[in-house]
């Protein structure tokens, strides 16, 4: 039983990591063409790491963290961590890189897919928690 709660808990943190994909995260203004969805953030954040923005860094922090989850726990714990501070910090971030070119935008609020984001790390750190146990041996 406790195996499957583990493996529970992966599965939260990447469903609602998905699900974060399809809502709004932030807003730079006060229309709805303002809204930055999740897959957009995620196919095209890594740009803003050229501007030094680390946020973006954070997905593949819990992408390992998952890859790790069942095999070596205590790493992916550690990789679930760094991830939450990462997204967690992007509070204090006060503009973002919009585009391409270089334009830089006043974030002026965030939303449900944000918040999912950060609930993903979330569950993968308290399912690191849990001790597997092996079913049926």
């Amino acid at each position: 039983m406790g195996g499957v709660q583990k493996r529970t808990f992966l599965l939260l943190s990447i469903f609602f990591f998905i699900i974060a994909l399809f809502l709004p995260c932030y807003s730079t203004g006060k229309t709805s063409g303002d809204l930055f969805q999740g897959f957009g953030l995620l196919t095209f954040g890594w740009i803003g790491v050229l501007g030094f923005y680390i946020y973006w860094l954070a997905n593949p922090l819990l992408f390992i963290s998952w890859i790790l989850f069942n095999k070596k726990p205590k790493v992916s714990l550690y990789f679930s961590i760094m991830a939450i501070v990462v997204m967690v910090s992007f509070v204090y971030q006060k503009e973002i890189l919009i585009s391409e070119a270089g334009h830089i935008s006043k974030i002026t609020g965030y939303s449900i897919g944000y918040y999912l984001w950060i609930l993903s790390a979330l569950i993968a750190i308290i399912g690191n928690f849990k001790k597997p146990i092996e079913i049926g041996g």
